[in-house]
């Protein structure tokens, strides 16, 4: 690609990096430095057409005169560019310049009055929901440990002992127990009710759990987005990165969204 034909300053910036990576890890013959140098120059010819137009640009200007300066006094088929100090520190230092140029001129992201609008009603429905989960959840509890009709103890209190006549003592009952009489039926209730008590209890604690997961990872996606605007990610570093965080925060809603249903039908 000809040195004219880049439509944008982020292109050639880039390309103007390849190019002295390959210089510095020293894969190139000093045919490919001489070509490479003539491509360099045209490169810069660009560079300043394109960063003439942008705002904050002269301290970038600037840099890229003094180093084309040293790249027409190179000589290609003399020393290695790496060997070159000026040359190396001088298209280190324009990379820089030029990232830090590139950033001014991106603009920051825009959220819309509508967005932010939908985010305040996801909230509000969320907080809903926690709200009938507990409501759910207190119900359940009352209606477990409520005293019977029959004045007698409620069945998540212990049995209490109660006194034997003397003369029960010497009855030897050969029977049969039946299943109401006998008090391992009425443990296994209150083993159900205290499992099923536990078990929603435990799921609304996990959802409690999952929304403040969903909250960090809403807010390590925002400051991820900030951070790449600030120059402090590479852009597919950026993207991996966004991309790994939204396929956690969609199974986190995943999650919510089950626990949500169990809840709700045990309630």
């Amino acid at each position: 690609m000809s040195s004219n034909s880049f439509t944008s300053f982020e292109e050639a910036l880039n390309t103007m990096e390849a190019y002295y990576q390959q210089f510095m890890q020293g894969d190139l013959t000093p045919e490919d430095e001489s070509e490479t140098r003539v491509l360099l120059l045209g490169l810069f010819s660009t560079l300043k057409a394109h960063a003439s137009r942008m705002e904050n640009n002269q301290t970038f200007i600037n840099s890229l005169e003094d180093v084309r300066e040293n790249v027409i006094a190179w000589n290609a088929l003399g020393p290695w560019f790496r060997e070159v100090k000026p040359l190396v520190d001088g298209v280190y230092v324009l990379i820089t310049l030029g990232k830090e140029l590139l950033l001014i001129t991106i603009p920051k992201p825009v959220v819309e009055s509508d967005e932010i609008d939908s985010l305040r009603t996801e909230l509000r429905e969320v907080k809903d929901t926690v709200k009938s989960l507990i409501h759910a959840l207190k119900a359940s509890t009352r209606i477990i440990t409520q005293p019977s009709d029959k004045g007698g103890p409620s069945v998540t209190d212990p049995p209490s002992k109660t006194q034997k006549d003397p003369e029960e003592d010497q009855k030897v009952d050969s029977g049969p127990i039946s299943e109401i009489d006998d008090p391992s039926s009425q443990q296994l209730t209150v083993v159900a009710a205290d499992g099923h008590d536990k078990m929603a209890e435990d799921s609304f604690m996990e959802l409690i759990s999952l929304e403040a997961k969903k909250y960090a990872v809403e807010k390590a996606i925002t400051t991820l987005e900030s951070e790449f605007y600030e120059g402090r990610h590479s852009r597919d570093s950026f993207e991996q990165s966004i991309s790994t965080q939204k396929q956690e925060l969609a199974q986190i809603l995943n999650h919510i969204n089950s626990l949500r249903d169990e809840l709700e039908a045990s309630s």
